[in-house]
């Protein structure tokens, strides 16, 4: 049996709404206000705790829900027009496909859809680039942009050497020594 699951959930409100469901590794994926690692934080919802609830893929595949504590949890076969309908769950509830959970108060906190629960197959690391005696080449700038950024350096560099060989250097017959009257020719006998 696999380890680790693809869990996807499809948020119906709020800012993670908008984006394509976040697909979080389980078995087990923490849900609230407090950010865990590869867990999916809550914190721009209302009314949620901090660890709210917790979404377990056991090694049969069956998935539940369960909230922490007395965190209001109500699950659903489908969307309904109200929540408060649906009483909240004090344990572990089975999830299959398509089941929408609320998480909160039935005013405030956030919805979504069980996608699914897809097990991890280890995959064969292939290298990404081709080593090149010993080393892995690996860049982390575009080459067209590197080009661009050097050839523009090439030519700030030549503009600034036109410039300066274009300033006015002293002529050879001017007097290189300080002229003791004003106007007089310069006498630079040696």
């Amino acid at each position: 049996m696999a380890s680790r699951w693809d869990i996807t959930l499809q948020f119906l409100s709020g800012p993670l709404s908008v984006r394509p469901p976040p697909l979080t590794l389980g078995p087990h994926i923490r849900l609230g206000q407090r950010r865990h690692d590869n867990d999916i934080c809550l914190a721009a919802y209302s009314g949620i705790e901090d660890d709210h609830a917790v979404v377990t893929v056991h090694p049969t595949g069956s998935v539940d829900i369960t909230p922490v504590d007395m965190a209001p949890v109500r699950v659903a076969t489908d969307r309904p027009d109200s929540w408060r309908n649906h009483p909240p769950i004090h344990g572990p509830v089975a999830l299959v496909p398509g089941d929408v959970v609320h998480l909160g108060p039935t005013y405030r906190g956030v919805s979504f859809v069980f996608v699914h629960a897809r097990p991890v197959q280890p995959t064969p690391r292939t290298p990404s680039a081709a080593p090149l005696h010993g080393h892995t080449v690996t860049t982390r700038w575009p080459r067209r942009f590197v080009v661009a950024v050097m050839v523009g350096f090439l030519v700030v560099v030549a503009a600034l050497f036109g410039a300066f060989s274009m300033l006015e250097t002293p002529a050879d017959d001017a007097c290189s020594r300080p002229q003791t009257e004003p106007n007089a020719p310069c006498s630079d006998a040696r």
